[in-house]
């Protein structure tokens, strides 16, 4: 209904006579603990504290679309929708204060936010592009102004403030095009492994308001440098081969010893499937920024096979549906919400699906290597 705006609906009989009609609003409050009610509730709130009430809300229902067996990947659209409604709403409240903009912006997402792989608890990760103009200076003032009404309010509503400071709000990552083209080059000519672990979100870039031609020219500006710097993926796939294998020598779960318990940190290790995704989406002048979207893309132009495309999106499904779980299972015992998995909550079973899920994982790394090392670690 929303899609067609319409307002209301005929409602009919088995005979087709009609009975009455119902509104949109009205079906939205029946299913209000429900995805579309809930985005209803955002996308019409006519203030950051309905927000804030309505997103309070959803942790239960994360839970219990878990307990009807949603997939992760539904969970995943679920919470990223969310997240994009409060945003845009946000951004039209504080586009009503600061007035007209002065020259075109794209407000982007990063990392995570960009991939749409955020949990309940993800902070927030944004910056803004602004055409550039005879006095960027004044237009910077404005987006400033402007962003820190958008940062604060995601921060209101539990979007915590990215403690690296990578927001739209730091001057640092509030810039003209031009500025952002010279940092891009300026990262890919001088790339080291360490320096790409320092930047690699900027390479998920979504557009979440304003003109995305200005995220489309960077881009394409972006693949002309790295064509340009071949060695700048060198040092890209040592980043990624700097992660530690999941499983020990005879095969057992690498474990940390936390409070007396045996943890697993799920988040660390859907980084080398995030990482191959990444890298292999800059290779290959791909846009998109979802990592299973992006191995689709990679499977459909016969970069990796399917066999092995539906292997890599069962692991990483497989990994986010542990994480969803244990977040869910902390967030309803008060525990302190975190990545660590106590091993011991796990079944025999369990335990097996996950050992084998993990000894895939180095079936990534070797591509990586075979891809731009010629097979060196």
């Amino acid at each position: 209904m929303k899609k067609f705006q319409k307002d209301n609906v005929n409602v009919s009989d088995k005979d087709g006579n009609m009975i009455g009609t119902v509104g949109y609003r009205d079906i939205a409050m029946m299913y209000a603990g429900m995805p579309t009610g809930m985005l209803y509730e955002i996308e019409n709130s006519g203030n950051v504290g309905h927000v804030i009430r309505t997103l309070n809300r959803m942790p239960d229902m994360i839970k219990e679309m878990i307990a009807q067996g949603a997939r992760s990947d539904t969970l995943r659209e679920t919470i990223s929708k969310m997240y994009r409604a409060a945003l845009r709403l946000f951004i039209k409240m504080s586009l009503e204060e600061t007035g007209m903009p002065p020259v075109k912006f794209a407000f982007i997402s990063l990392g995570s936010t960009a991939r749409q792989e955020m949990t309940m608890f993800s902070d927030q990760d944004n910056a803004l592009i602004f055409e550039d103009s005879d006095d960027n200076e004044r237009s910077k003032k404005y987006f400033l102004r402007f962003a820190d009404k958008v940062c604060s309010n995601l921060n209101k509503a539990g979007y915590e403030f990215c403690p690296g400071g990578i927001m739209a709000v730091n001057p640092k990552w509030c810039l003209p095009l031009s500025e952002w083209k010279n940092n891009f080059t300026g990262w890919i000519e001088n790339a080291t492994s360490q320096s790409i672990l320092e930047i690699n979100v900027f390479f998920d870039i979504r557009c979440d308001y304003g003109d995305d031609s200005l995220v489309n020219e960077l881009h394409s500006h972006v693949q002309k440098q790295v064509e340009n710097n071949p060695q700048f993926f060198i040092h890209f796939a040592y980043n990624c081969l700097s992660y530690k294998e999941p499983l020990d020598l005879l095969g057992r779960i690498r474990a940390e010893s936390k409070d007396g318990a045996k943890t697993f940190n799920i988040k660390h290790h859907l980084i080398p499937i995030v990482n191959f995704g990444r890298i292999f989406a800059v290779r290959h002048n791909i846009s998109e920024s979802s990592t299973v979207k992006r191995l689709q893309l990679l499977m459909e132009k016969g970069i990796i096979k399917e066999k092995d495309y539906h292997e890599k999106v069962y692991i990483f499904n497989h990994l986010w549906h542990l994480r969803f779980y244990n977040q869910i299972i902390s967030h309803s015992d008060l525990k302190k919400v975190n990545n660590e998995l106590e091993l011991d909550q796990l079944t025999d079973i369990e335990k097996m699906n996950l050992k084998n899920v993990l000894s895939e994982i180095s079936n990534f790394q070797a591509k990586i290597s075979s891809e731009f090392l010629d097979g060196r670690t």
